[in-house]
């Protein structure tokens, strides 16, 4: 058998007595203070936890719209040794992929191209050309010059 004592714990009982709970104690839920304690540990939890999802899935985008700019690169020095030319019928000679997150752009001549990816949102724009030149135009919303890929706050280059 078992006995609930003042402060509810579980008391094991030898005498064969059921377990009574204190007089003036029937309820045995949680006080409010105890659940704010909760509630102010869950949204401490939050505050940390959000912002670093939130920036590591804004470099995950940023890195597949490199990836991609890269690709399209490769794809256009193919198009040039098979057909001596970056134009194609629509103007460009590979067509733009479709992104959620990022559009890209074309602007091809018979001897150069520049591709460029913008984000969505306006806060991201990057360039490269038929020279392998990489260009950050816009980062977090600011004007950038840097002749590589800027993705992250520190200034890193990809």
């Amino acid at each position: 058998m078992c006995k609930i004592d003042q402060f509810y714990r579980i008391k094991y009982v030898r005498d064969g007595s059921s377990p009574k709970v204190p007089a003036g104690s029937a309820h045995l839920g949680f006080s409010l203070i105890e659940l704010m304690v909760v509630v102010s540990i869950i949204s401490i939890l939050a505050s940390v936890a959000v912002p670093s999802y939130l920036n590591y899935s804004k470099n995950g985008e940023i890195s597949t719209a490199l990836t991609t700019l890269v690709n399209l690169s490769t794809r256009m020095e193919k198009h040039l040794l098979d057909y001596r030319t970056y134009e194609g019928d629509d103007g460009c000679a590979v067509s733009a992929p479709g992104s959620d997150n990022f559009s890209f752009s074309c602007n091809a001549t018979p001897d150069t191209y520049t591709w460029t990816a913008a984000s969505t949102d306006s806060k991201f724009k990057y360039t490269i050309d038929h020279s392998g030149n990489k260009q950050t135009e816009k980062v977090d919303g600011k004007s950038s010059s840097e002749s590589c890929w800027v993705f992250k706050e520190d200034g890193a280059c990809y």
